[in-house]
């Protein structure tokens, strides 16, 4: 009999579709080519679940470790000219940097994407920050809960009511509730007697056991003097197009910037800091390396005074009219330039705060139902709850402010048409040193001279006809300043 089974099972088998493989076995190889007979025969590789998911080769952390390598190597190296000691944090260029991540939420053929890359940029940056906040001054609360019910009494049958004045009164309010009730269902249209007819439920928890994990976080510091290193962008591994922003926190840079602040055109120039390549190389590049600039650069001139450069820019929306062109254009320049100021005034005082709420609830429970139909029959039924929840708020905000400061002007503007997306895009470069900030000085303070002769008006000269393409104003300056 058994024999028989056995023989019936292998031949519904074969009748379903062929011959059964076990899943604990792989698949056969075909038989080796008699003229490989010799070799062995080539190995899969198997899939990678962790780089499949996240992402292998990312473009930006391969850069990124490369530039890491070499940077800290400058930094320990210009620490062992100056004879300082390498255990201090400034040495350690990983110890002082911040980093932050964010994904560009477009496609490069969005019409927006050059304001979400800027955006993403942002993001970035706010990334990092929270983590300079959280370094400086943390303040975090944490809560696990274990909560476990066991209940085995059955739900209770309806007591009965004996009659007497108050379950008079109690039959009076349930018949003007089901009044009022019946009124407000005909009005939404929904028929009582349907509704009279659903089945009514009683509920109650027979067993439960409840995980909860609550933790809160705030976090806030002052990042005056906090610049941004390098910027990286490029692809996430993934298909997407991701930033990195990485922002330094050196307490020399700090200083100066809250000295910028304070004393402006009165700083002295430091003659450790000269360089003789001076400050036009950091803006005068061509658009495509002025379109990955972000943030601010605190360089050195040639005289060893400190320098600010700010790098903005701005999308600039397509239109077939002409007109509203320029008018788009001339708007984009204006944002580029607002953009580069906002960048500097968070590098000369600014603060960042950082909140973060979060929790997570496992729920695990039987409950026992009972459920009371029309026609006042009874039915009994168990249900299970299996569930696990998730729930996370944080906001990160960066505040920045400065008044009566002089001496910010463009040193440079710039536009290009960024090849893969084929969108326009215009930018702004912002410079302050302390010479800039003396002109403002001596502009704002000058008093007035004595009147003198007027000069002979010019003779008129003929209209000359708007030719196409680039043209010159009348060059009249005698550039005696």
């Amino acid at each position: 009999m058994l024999k028989t089974q056995v023989f019936a099972a292998l031949a519904a088998l074969f009748v379903m579709g062929g011959a059964p493989v076990r899943a604990a076995e792989a698949p056969v190889a075909p038989a080796a080519d008699a003229t490989n007979a010799g070799e062995p025969a080539p190995v899969e590789t198997a899939v990678n679940e962790t780089d499949a998911f996240f992402g292998a080769g990312s473009e930006i952390d391969k850069v990124y470790q490369e530039w890491l390598d070499s940077a800290s190597a400058k930094t320990l190296e210009g620490c062992k000219k100056k004879g300082r000691d390498l255990s201090q944090p400034e040495c350690r260029l990983e110890q002082i940097i911040y980093t932050g991540d964010a994904t560009v939420t477009a496609e490069k053929t969005d019409p927006k994407w050059i304001e979400r890359r800027q955006l993403a940029f942002m993001e970035a940056s706010l990334n990092a920050l929270a983590q300079f906040a959280e370094g400086q001054s943390l303040t975090n609360s944490v809560e696990s809960l274990r909560e476990y019910v066991q209940d085995d009494r059955p739900i209770p049958e309806d007591p009965f009511r004996a009659k007497g004045r108050i379950s008079e009164m109690l039959d009076k309010v349930m018949a003007l509730g089901d009044a009022m009730l019946n009124k407000y269902l005909n009005d939404y249209g929904v028929d009582p007697a349907a509704y009279a007819a659903l089945p009514q439920e009683e509920r109650k928890k027979m067993l439960e056991l409840k995980l909860t994990s609550r933790s809160t976080m705030r976090a806030a510091a002052e990042m005056t003097g906090l610049v941004p290193l390098m910027t990286f962008e490029g692809s996430d591994g993934r298909g997407g197009h991701v930033v990195r922003v990485v922002y330094v926190a050196s307490p020399e840079r700090v200083s100066t910037a809250k000295s910028i602040l304070r004393n402006q055109a009165k700083i002295g120039p430091n003659d450790a800091k000269k360089n003789p390549r001076g400050v036009a190389r950091f803006y005068e590049l061509p658009p495509e390396k002025l379109f990955t600039a972000y943030g601010v650069r605190m360089v050195y001139d040639e005289e060893g005074y400190p320098v600010l450069l700010a790098y903005g820019q701005s999308g600039v929306e397509k239109t077939p009219d002409k007109n509203l062109q320029g008018m788009l254009i001339t708007q984009a320049r204006n944002d580029a330039r607002s953009a580069a100021i906002n960048q500097l005034t968070l590098l000369l005082q600014s603060s960042v705060a950082k909140k973060a709420a979060r929790s997570s609830v496992s729920t695990l429970a039987s409950e026992a139902v009972k459920v009371r139909n029309a026609d006042g029959s009874v039915a009994s039924k168990q249900e299970t709850e299996n569930t696990l929840y998730k729930q996370v708020e944080e906001a990160t905000s960066v505040t920045g402010r400065i008044s009566n400061f002089a001496g910010v002007r463009v040193v440079k503007t710039w536009q290009w048409v960024e090849p893969q997306s084929h969108l326009p895009v215009v930018g702004a470069v912002v410079m302050w040193s302390p010479k800039t900030a003396s002109v403002s000085e001596a502009i704002a303070t000058a008093r007035p001279t004595s009147p003198s002769a007027p000069a002979p008006a010019a003779a008129a000269k003929p209209a000359v006809k708007e030719k196409s393409g680039v043209s010159s104003g009348l060059e009249a300056d005698d550039y005696e300043f």
